[in-house]
């Protein structure tokens, strides 16, 4: 908390993503101060509560009762505390994903879904890169499926060609001429390094200023 509190300060277009209430709740229960924080930066948009579910775990084994219990719970626990909802499926590193997930997700209000999993190795092949993820029922959300490792630097991203390649070949098969990429440290939580934040905002700074 006091690592990404020292880069909402210092930066004001850092926002952080912050999944899984269950760990908002040991948070209110052990750093009640640092929660109250938190809750400042969220009616502030400044820290988005993200992946909708109580835990963020896995999707093959539970029943569609225990998933959909798990997206009440989490985001019931959100709507609580800050008055707002979660409108995504956030799994970066899950081992599997059934065909009924889309489907749920809808049916629960949710609109999105993203995972890191599938560019490490995937059995068949990744469908597509960002599109419509539809189950069986014709309902689906939209999927971000190949949006690298989350242990890629930003500065190694941004110079890879395979960011532009994933736009092209959207291109080709008439979907969203937008992507999405994952950049972190990964496995550790916590704050992203702040040299990442910097190289982040000096290159939307630029952008910003090219248009």
């Amino acid at each position: 908390i006091k690592k990404n509190s020292a880069l909402i300060e210092k930066y004001p277009e850092y926002k952080f993503n912050f999944e899984g209430s269950y760990r908002y709740e040991l948070l209110k229960e052990y750093y009640p101060e640092e929660f109250e924080k938190v809750r400042k930066y969220i009616k502030q948009g400044r820290w988005n509560p993200c992946g909708a579910c109580y835990e963020n775990g896995d999707v093959n084994i539970p029943s569609p009762e225990a998933l959909i219990r798990n997206i009440l719970y989490g985001n019931g626990f959100f709507n609580k505390e800050f008055s707002v909802k979660s409108n995504d499926i956030f799994l970066p590193d899950c081992f599997g994903f059934g065909k009924a997930l889309p489907t749920l997700a809808a049916h629960s209000g949710l609109t999105g879904f993203s995972t890191g999993k599938l560019f490490w190795g995937s059995s068949v092949h990744i469908p597509f890169d960002t599109g419509k993820w539809t189950g069986a029922d014709g309902k689906g959300i939209w999927a971000a499926l190949m949006p690298f490792s989350y242990t890629t630097s930003f500065k190694a991203m941004n110079k890879a060609e395979r960011v532009l390649n994933k736009i092209e070949d959207n291109k080709k098969k008439n979907l969203p001429t937008f992507t999405f990429a994952y950049h972190g440290i990964g496995d550790r939580g916590g704050a992203p390094h702040k040299s990442s934040v910097k190289n982040v905002i000096s290159a939307q700074r630029k952008n910003a200023s090219a248009d």
